[in-house]
C-alpha cells in the first residue's frame, strides 16, 4: 500500500490498482505508437482519395487524336496532349508582376500541341472548340491564351469538335498555320475521306500513314 499527499488530501493505493493504471497506460502507449507506424509507412485513405481516370482524353479529345497522329507523323512533328501552357511559353525574366503574369499560365493547358522531334520545340497548338466555349468566362480565358501565344510566336489553331474530319482539309490548315506549302505532294495525307471514332474501330478503317495506328 502507499500513501500520498496531494493539495492537503490523504490519498491511498494498493500495489495492484497501480499496477493496473500502468498496465492500461502502457496498452494505449503502445496502440498510439502502432497507429502511427501504420499512417507512416501505408498512409490514410483519408490522406489519399485518390483513384485511376478511366483516360486522358475525352471521347471528343481521343476521336481528333487519332487524325492528328497521321497528320503530324506526315509533318514529322509528335504530338502532345494536355499540355501545361507554362511548358509552352515562360514569362520573361526581368518582367514586371513577373508571379502574377506566370500564375495566370501555371494552372491552364493546352488540348493538342505539335512539337519538333528533335528538340521537342513547339510549333503549333491547336484547341478543339466545343459549347463550353461559348461561355463568357471561357470565352476571357481563349482571348487571354490566344493573346500570350501570339507574343510568344507560336501559331493557334482552333478547330470545331466535330463527328468527323476532313483530313485534307484538316491538313491544309495545319500546314498553313506551319508556314509550309498546302500544295506540295508531301501535304497529301492518306485517304482523303473522313475520319471519325467510328471508322478507326470498324474493319473498313481508314488508312493513317506508314507507321501510324488507331488505338
Amino acid at each position: 500500500m502507499m500513501r500520498w499527499s496531494i493539495a492537503g488530501y490523504d490519498l491511498v493505493a494498493t500495489t495492484e490498482v497501480l499496477l493496473a493504471v500502468a498496465f492500461i497506460a502502457a496498452l494505449l502507449a503502445l496502440r498510439v505508437l502502432q497507429y502511427r507506424l501504420e499512417r507512416r509507412s501505408t498512409g490514410s485513405a483519408h490522406d489519399f482519395p485518390y483513384q485511376k481516370k478511366e483516360a486522358l482524353l475525352t471521347a471528343a479529345e481521343c476521336q481528333f487524336y487519332v487524325v492528328l497522329q497521321g497528320l503530324a507523323a506526315v509533318e514529322k512533328l509528335d504530338v502532345f496532349a494536355k499540355v501545361r501552357i507554362e511548358d509552352v511559353i515562360e514569362v520573361r525574366k526581368g518582367a514586371r508582376s513577373y508571379q502574377s503574369h506566370r500564375n495566370r499560365i501555371s494552372s491552364r493547358h493546352l488540348d493538342f500541341v505539335l512539337c519538333d522531334r528533335q528538340k521537342t520545340a513547339p510549333m503549333l497548338v491547336i484547341e478543339l472548340n466545343d459549347s463550353s466555349h461559348k461561355r463568357r468566362k471561357r470565352q476571357q480565358r481563349d482571348e487571354f491564351v490566344e493573346k500570350a501565344l501570339e507574343v510568344a510566336g507560336i501559331p493557334l489553331l482552333w478547330l470545331p469538335v466535330q463527328d468527323a474530319y476532313p483530313v485534307h482539309e484538316l491538313s491544309r490548315q495545319v500546314r498553313e498555320k506551319l508556314g509550309r506549302s498546302t500544295d506540295t505532294p508531301n501535304t497529301t495525307v492518306p485517304n482523303s475521306r473522313l475520319i471519325s471514332l467510328r471508322d478507326t474501330h470498324s474493319t473498313d478503317q481508314a488508312t493513317l500513314p506508314e507507321g501510324v495506328k488507331a488505338p
